[in-house]
């Protein structure tokens, strides 16, 4: 998280208010009543940059917001979702998203 943000981080000790307000202001969700735009979350299952709860309480937020929301998940890839049919499904989603709200 801390290595993400490019906020310091001491091992030795526990975050302080100000890194929690830091690492809080660079959160998507911090910014969630701000969001109008329809959203496709794309998650790999198996990231390690992003755990998949934060995807899936972005999701939660977004739905109780009325922001029209889909999510796609893809089991046994990373971040990068480069998995050769999960990246096609990726490309043909994306597609079919762009085309129904543009």
């Amino acid at each position: 998280v801390f290595a993400q943000s490019g906020l310091e981080f001491e091992y030795r000790s526990l975050a302080d208010d100000k890194c929690l307000n830091d690492l809080w202001r660079r959160s998507p969700l911090s910014y969630v009543d701000q969001v109008k735009t329809p959203l496709l979350i794309l998650l790999g299952q198996d990231d390690k940059r992003v755990p998949n709860n934060q995807g899936l309480e972005y999701l939660r937020a977004l739905k109780a917001r009325q922001v029209p929301v889909r999510l796609q998940s893809y089991p046994g890839n990373n971040h990068s979702i480069d998995d050769v049919e999960a990246d096609a499904d990726v490309m043909v989603n994306t597609l079919l998203w762009f085309s129904s709200h543009i």
